[in-house]
């Protein structure tokens, strides 16, 4: 089974990024077939995507500076940084596999 070389580079860094304690610098991963101005975009976006889970400390932090629990500020959190992450990441991809890296 062969995989997306932009694909397998989303992938390591986004488990990267849910493994670190904080956002991770990325590394893009050397494909052959990957273009590196694109798979540097998806490394960037794909970190930023798993790092807002609620055991990060930027998460605790911020709620705790608004005032807020888990239950009542994290799902905005959510729809933010991970859901909105994941849509531009899509059209990152879509967009660099149709027309290259822009």
């Amino acid at each position: 089974m062969t995989t997306s070389p932009i694909l397998s580079v989303f992938t390591t860094i986004s488990l990267r990024a849910f493994l670190a304690p904080s956002r991770i610098a990325t590394h893009v991963l050397a494909h052959e077939d990957a273009n590196p101005g694109l798979a540097h975009r998806v490394a960037v976006i794909g970190a930023g995507t798993l790092d807002s889970l609620p055991h990060k400390g930027a998460v605790v932090t911020l709620l705790a500076v608004c005032n807020s629990t888990h239950r009542e500020g994290y799902m905005d959190i959510v729809m933010v940084s991970i859901v909105g992450g994941l849509l531009a990441l899509a059209v990152v991809i879509v967009l660099g596999s149709a027309v290259g890296s822009f």
